[in-house]
């Protein structure tokens, strides 16, 4: 302790240049964790977003809910072949993959479409987002009957791919 109080008596310039030495290099490595955190939140953005399909393709209707699930329910029973057939998760047993109703006014109602052309499994949700207006997403593609080949519309696939599908 007395080296130290002799060394601030006789040169008071080089504790100063000292202490900014120490100030830069926290600055410096401040500045280095400010920029990890920037990109880890800009990598990691879509993951850590609010809602429960961040990567979905969202469109707005002019219509309510109600509606928009009239007339859905109308295109499957003129376009059978819209609706999904019996699906495997395994390979041995078989089910129906079914339209999943909101059960309150805030929450998705899930819609699955089959397109036999491309034999995939389309998931799209409605969302009411205000008095006539509702929100369809299309949110992912599984290829095949099988189910677990599940792809993200913003995620898994590129740009050319989306507008393909």
């Amino acid at each position: 302790m007395s080296i130290l109080v002799s060394v601030i008596e006789k040169n008071k310039d080089y504790i100063f240049f000292t202490n900014i030495k120490l100030s830069l290099k926290k600055m410096k490595i401040s500045f280095k964790v400010y920029v990890v955190f920037l990109m880890l939140t800009l990598m990691l953005g879509c993951n850590l977003s609010s809602g429960s399909y961040p990567y979905a393709e969202e469109y707005e209707l002019n219509y309510s809910t109600d509606d928009v699930l009239l007339a859905i329910e109308k295109l499957k029973k003129s376009n059978a072949s819209f609706t999904v057939p019996k699906v495997t998760i395994d390979g041995k047993q078989y089910f129906d993959l079914q339209d999943e109703k909101a059960s309150t006014a805030q929450a998705f109602n899930l819609v699955y479409f089959y397109n036999p052309i491309e034999k995939q499994i389309i998931l799209t949700h409605l969302q009411p987002k205000a008095t006539g207006i509702t929100s369809i997403a299309v949110v992912s593609i599984n290829e095949g009957l099988q189910i677990g080949n599940w792809k993200d519309i913003n995620k898994d696939f590129n740009h050319p791919e989306i507008k393909k599908n």
